[in-house]
């Protein structure tokens, strides 16, 4: 989905998501921010509720999300977020991409 910008998609595996990380951190040029509201937990999910924020190219971004983070043997095997507003996201993207 084009509203998550350049880090979108599925991502298997300890390589592909430390990859997946550093690029985000590049996409972002190293200024995002979560502030996290709430969390949830049981013993097969952690649930985050955040505020995401960073400067790219001038450009402001803020994201209300939500993270939900599958557990199996207390370890993270799938995360799954969901954007407040996925409009102002793909608007966001497509702002830096023409920057």
């Amino acid at each position: 989905d084009e509203a998550a910008g350049p880090i979108a998609g599925t991502h298997r595996g300890v390589d592909a998501v430390l990859e997946m990380l550093g690029r985000g951190m590049e996409a972002f040029e190293g200024t995002l921010t979560q502030e996290v509201h709430e969390t949830l937990a049981s013993d097969e999910y952690v649930v985050e509720i955040m505020t995401e924020r960073a400067t790219v190219k001038g450009h402001e971004f803020e994201n209300r999300a939500v993270y939900v983070y599958r557990l199996e043997n207390g370890l993270v095997v799938e995360v799954t977020t969901f954007d407040r507003d996925r409009e102002t996201a793909r608007e966001f993207w497509a702002a830096v991409a023409a920057t």
